[in-house]
Parts: structure tokens; C-alpha cells; sequence
């Protein structure tokens, strides 16, 4: 008897192992893109591989653009969000024309002239045609002057 009821709930859990690797739970709260499950679209460069218990799917390098998780089928939960890897409410790398702000909720907009920023106030790259000169950090400055030497259309360096 014992030995029977050893075996069974051996299989019990194999069974558990197998059906919980093929069907992920839904979790109270994370988002889950239905087009990433049981397959590799989420996966940076379409590249997945077994994982342990041979869990299929799993990303081999990374996640594309919002997505978390091994398997990379939870989204981040704000919308410019680029990059949520350790949770899906904590942004650590946001869109263009967004920084991470108080919150690293990636709500924060960046200054108008920026296409990316550590803050409201320091571009760290700007839009096309802008850029910085005498110390400003917002790209103000929507030419190149034509007595001055631009880097690459973005900042002046010298005048």
C-alpha cells in the first residue's frame, strides 16, 4: 500500500511539473501577451531553448521591447516602458522622450527638444537640428549657427 501510494504521488507531481511548464498561470495582476505563450515571439532574435524541468521556451537572449520573464510573456506595466526585467512595475530603460523619473514608471516626459533624458532638465541626446551650447542641457537651440562646428547636427562645439 505504501509503496502504491509513493508511486502515485510520484506521478501526481510529474503530472503537476509537466502541465505547469506548458500552461502558465495566470498571476492576479500581470499582464500576459497571449501572442508570446507557447512559443518564441517574444524572444530577442525569435532564439528559445528548454529550460530546467524542460520548461519550453525559454528565451535564450532576452526579451523584445515591454517584455519580462523567462519565457518573456509578461508585459511591463507602463506603457513607455521599454526594458522591466526584475518586475513588471519597476522600468529600467524607457522609450525616447521619457526617463525613468521618481517612480522609474517611465511617465516622466522629457524635455521637448530631447530624444532621450536622465531628467526634465539634462538631455542626454537630442532630436534632430537641436543642440547644446554654453551649457545648456535642454537642446534649445534648433540650428547650427553657420559660424559654428556641430557634432553630428546635435551639439555645437565650437563657435
Amino acid at each position: 500500500m505504501n509503496r502504491t501510494f509513493k508511486m502515485v504521488w510520484c506521478l501526481y507531481i510529474l503530472r503537476w511539473i509537466f502541465f505547469s511548464s506548458r500552461f502558465p498561470a495566470k498571476v492576479e495582476g500581470v499582464v500576459q501577451d497571449q501572442e508570446c505563450i507557447d512559443n518564441c515571439n517574444c524572444c530577442k532574435n525569435g532564439k528559445c531553448h528548454p529550460g530546467i524541468r524542460n520548461w519550453p521556451n525559454v528565451c535564450s537572449d532576452g526579451c523584445i521591447d515591454r517584455h519580462r520573464g523567462a519565457r518573456c510573456y509578461e508585459l511591463c506595466t507602463y506603457n513607455n516602458c521599454l526594458s522591466c526585467p526584475d518586475s513588471m512595475d519597476v522600468c529600467t530603460i524607457c522609450f525616447d522622450g521619457f526617463h525613468l523619473g521618481p517612480k522609474t514608471d517611465c511617465t516622466s516626459e522629457c524635455p521637448t527638444n530631447c530624444k532621450a533624458c536622465i531628467s526634465n532638465t539634462m538631455c542626454t541626446v537630442c532630436k534632430d537640428v537641436y543642440y547644446n551650447k554654453d551649457g545648456s542641457k535642454t537642446c534649445p537651440y534648433s540650428h547650427c549657427p553657420e559660424n559654428c562646428m556641430c557634432n553630428h547636427g546635435k551639439t555645437c562645439t565650437t563657435c
